[in-house]
């Protein structure tokens, strides 16, 4: 068996979790017994609903509890998993400098206009979310031959499977993306595609069958996906990100809340006991309005409220160290997500945010590399698909290399000023870097910004040059 064919067979290994429902599933045997694809895929699944705020789902049921008692039940959540994943990937949150260096113009220009098209900044912030929650994500190239530009597709976990190299762990023999698509002519009915890339062939599957006609040989040389890894783990292809934890430990926190809500409702308020109504009359309870009660005499009778003891402090102060755990496993200081966090100078908040400062270096480590890569596969699916464009990876060299901006945290303006100041005085900073820096969605670039500050530098001049000669005549 050919190498397409093993990969054509494991695209349509197991049954797609999509067809079936994985909800059904999930409250069955627990995802930590199950193992292979179908498991991975699973959990990636759960990971993304989760970090969507879809959560309300993965609330355990009671026992005998029927699906539409539990869609009835009142339920409370609390969205954490989004919150934590987005502070840790912070590493496109300023967007990068990516610098080209060589002797072929037209590479750099090509890749510009891609990367223009492409809004590759915002592409690769989700990109850094994917894989911090899902721990693994592919990012394709893809050539639309109608609107003759290169696009790229994110895929997730739980929509990728490969056979592996033990030659070259981080880069597989093929791999296989799948997906599901509305059927354009029979709109309440899914598609079930997966795209086949090995080095020199691509195979396309539609519901379990390959369609022969889009089976063809390619010239890239390489399988145009790039891979981006949580971490560098040598006994997987696949890596677990930071979602899984986080996430698990998002649901225990929702049932915990589910449970303070439920007692809230049945214990939290006084409840109204009525000793020996009036039979056959019905009383009616609102505001500044009396109730009668018509009994023998002799007989005890009367309205109270009783004040069931609730634990609701131990069930929220419960609530409360759990999120504290799960911020210091993520190494997250508690005022980078607290509501009312208490006032700090800068230097005491860049101290609490070391942690996460540190994580981001090792991030810059591992997507470095994965955007060069990036750059080689973009260069490659546009010399086979442009007639007007040549790349030859061995003929045109070019160097590579990307700049991560710093960190930034927020500062008083004091010492903000005081820092501008001694940037400036140092010549690590310009002027208009400092107005980019302020208004960032004003200027395309940094040349613009720097035209634009010349221009008014120079009219602040003239006024102030016009100022004083109105002043010396004045006094003559």
């Amino acid at each position: 068996m050919g190498l397409i064919e093993q990969a054509i067979a494991l695209a349509n290994h197991n049954d797609w979790y999509v067809q079936v429902g994985p909800r059904s599933r999930l409250f069955g045997a627990p995802i930590a017994i199950r193992t292979g694809d179908a498991a991975r895929e699973e959990e990636a699944w759960f990971l993304k609903e989760m970090y969507a705020g879809r959560q309300e789902q993965f609330i355990d049921r009671y026992p005998e509890e029927t699906v539409e008692e539990f869609a009835r039940r009142w339920k409370a959540s609390l969205s954490l998993t989004r919150p934590i994943i987005d502070i840790l990937s912070g590493l496109y949150k300023d967007a990068p400098r990516r610098i080209i260096n060589s002797d072929f113009p037209h590479i750099e220009q090509r890749l510009a206009r891609v990367w223009r098209t492409n809004a590759l900044d915002a592409t690769m912030q989700t990109v850094d979310r994917m894989t911090r929650l899902t721990g693994t994500v592919a990012l394709r190239p893809s050539y639309d031959r109608e609107s003759g530009r290169v696009s790229y597709w994110l895929f997730t976990a739980d929509k990728i499977r490969v056979i592996e190299n033990p030659d070259d762990p981080r880069h597989p023999r093929a791999v296989i993306l799948r997906w599901t698509a509305r059927n354009p002519e029979h709109p309440q009915r899914l598609t079930r595609i997966a795209h086949i890339w090995t080095r020199d062939e691509f195979a396309r599957v539609v519901n379990g069958g390959e369609v022969k006609s889009e089976r063809r040989k390619h010239g890239m040389g390489v399988i145009p996906v790039v891979f981006f890894h949580d971490r560098v783990d040598f006994d997987d292809f696949f890596t677990h990100g930071r979602g899984r934890d986080t996430a698990l430990v998002n649901c225990v926190i929702n049932n915990k809340l589910t449970h303070k809500l439920e007692t809230i409702i049945y214990q939290g308020l006084g409840i109204p006991v009525i000793k020996n109504p009036t039979p056959g009359r019905e009383l009616v309870f609102s505001p500044k309005r009396a109730i009668t009660i018509d009994v023998p005499p002799g007989t005890e009778a009367g309205l109270e409220f009783v004040s069931p003891d609730a634990p609701i402090a131990d069930l929220l102060a419960d609530v409360e160290a759990d999120i504290e755990h799960l911020l210091l496993a993520n190494r997250i200081p508690e005022s980078a997500i607290r509501i009312k966090a208490a006032a700090h100078s800068g230097v005491a908040i860049i101290a609490e945010n070391i942690p996460i400062i540190e994580d981001r270096k090792e991030r810059m480590r591992l997507f470095a590399p994965a955007e060069r890569e990036l750059i080689d596969v973009t260069l490659r699916v546009l010399n086979e698909f442009e007639e007007d464009f040549h790349f030859d990876p061995e003929a045109h060299r070019y160097d590579f290399r990307i700049d991560y901006p710093e960190p930034r945290f927020p500062l008083n303006v004091q010492e903000q000023i005081a820092r501008d100041e001694f940037m400036l005085g140092k010549g690590l900073i310009t002027p208009w870097q400092i107005w980019m820096r302020e208004d960032p969605d004003r200027f395309a670039t940094e040349d613009e910004a720097k035209q634009e500050w010349r221009k008014q530098a120079k009219e602040y001049v003239f006024s102030n040059d016009n100022a004083e000669i109105s002043s010396d005549s004045m006094k003559e």
